[in-house]
């Protein structure tokens, strides 16, 4: 097998404790209405009764549609969906309104009831921390982006590993998640600056407030924007694009790159300020979130710009630290990313959801453990760096 070096980054061979991720299928969850209900620690919802057919419907605000009215008495069951065990029960008000405080984590079935009436409503939901939401439908936009070749920048290598990592993060995140959503995957050629720009816009236009944000890239990162006079800006807090080019005047370099405070202007029109996560697999990547100063000439770098409260950043190496990769599979990150994932290792309290904190410890002590038994004095193994809470759900498994 031949190893080389991937845009300019070392390559490491995987031991076999980290060779267990699987190519899965996709799995949805599917409800009633064919949407994944995801809330918080409280619930709280109306239901209403068709004047003419008695059929039950549930919606997350008390305005009463054409046809319907509130059901009275109504019985709302709260389960475990793994025990089957009833965790809560309450009757609706003269409103059709029923309201849960605190309830615990995890996955649950909702039932809905009444005597004298044939029809009952059952509805997947899915608990995290405890914020008061209404009971409303929920799903995530992945945006994932690899790219391998650049064709304006000749020392970035391909070693045919950021697409394999896109491809890989889309099966596993997208297709075996049962946090339903929608995803645009950009790779090679189709992964420019402006298709990477409409597909965030896109996101923020279709989206609610309840709404989750996935970003995630893999690609090509250097020490360097440009060369030449007036100089060069050290790194990096940029992501290049397929048409990212490294020669020229300086303002068509700057240009053609993704500045962190550029980014982080593209996100924040998305809804739901509170979930947003972005995965950086790419040399230097913690530049995006060290809100270092430094000796360069691009006014757009906005330090700090993806720390705002809400955002998740994960990155693969640290400021001064090159990726690692296995030519024609995937990188290190990535690999342990899709591991973490995968059968729900990640899931360190057994709630059968991975948050991106709990994503970032698997990926910490996998990279730990390759390093600590690492041999070869040449091959650096880089440190994965996370920053905010931690708390955006990534991945759920009923």
């Amino acid at each position: 097998m031949r190893f080389a070096n991937f845009n300019h980054e070392e390559v490491v061979i995987i031991n076999q404790r980290s060779v267990r991720f699987i190519i899965g299928l996709l799995c949805a969850a599917m409800l009633l209405s064919g949407c994944l209900f995801v809330f918080h620690g409280d619930l709280i919802g109306w239901v209403y009764v068709s004047d003419s057919s008695r059929e039950l419907i549930v919606l997350p605000h008390d305005n009463v549609p054409s046809g319907y009215r509130p059901l009275k008495d109504a019985e709302v069951t709260v389960k475990f969906r793994k025990s089957g065990n009833i965790e809560r029960q309450v009757k609706t008000d003269i409103y059709g309104k029923f309201y849960f405080k605190d309830l615990a984590a995890g996955a649950k079935i909702v039932t809905i009831e009444r005597s004298g009436i044939s029809h009952k409503l059952k509805l997947n939901v899915y608990i995290y921390w405890s914020t008061i939401n209404a009971l409303t439908s929920s799903k995530v936009y992945y945006i994932v982006v690899g790219i391998d070749e650049y064709p304006d920048i000749s020392k970035a290598a391909n070693l045919n590993v950021a697409v394999n990592d896109a491809n890989a993060i889309k099966d596993v995140l997208y297709g075996q998640n049962d946090l339903g959503g929608t995803i645009e995957l950009l790779t090679g050629r189709d992964a420019t600056k402006a298709n990477i720009k409409k597909a965030i816009f896109d996101a923020c236009y279709n989206a609610n407030k309840n709404d989750h944000l996935v970003f995630y890239f893999s690609g090509y990162a250097d020490e360097e924007i440009w060369d030449g006079l007036p100089g060069y800006a050290n790194a990096l807090d940029h992501l290049i694009p397929y048409d990212g080019v490294d020669a020229g005047e300086p303002d068509q370099i700057r240009d053609s790159m993704i500045t962190d405070g550029e980014l982080a202007g593209w996100l924040s029109r998305f809804p739901n300020q509170n979930n947003i996560t972005v995965i950086l697999d790419a040399s230097y990547a913690e530049t995006f979130i060290d809100g270092v100063v430094r000796s360069q000439s691009v006014p757009e770098i906005g330090l700090l710009a993806l720390k705002a409260p809400g955002y998740t950043v994960l990155a693969a190496a640290s400021t001064d630290e090159r990726n690692l990769a296995l030519q024609n599979v995937n990188s290190m990150f990535t690999m342990f990313l899709v591991e973490g994932l995968q059968n729900l290792r990640a899931d360190y309290n057994n709630d059968s959801i991975i948050t991106a904190r709990e994503l970032y410890d698997y990926v910490r002590v996998e990279m730990d453990y390759v390093r600590e038994t690492n041999t070869d004095r040449d091959i650096i193994v880089p440190y994965p760096r996370i920053s905010g809470d931690g708390n955006s759900v990534v991945f759920v498994r009923y």
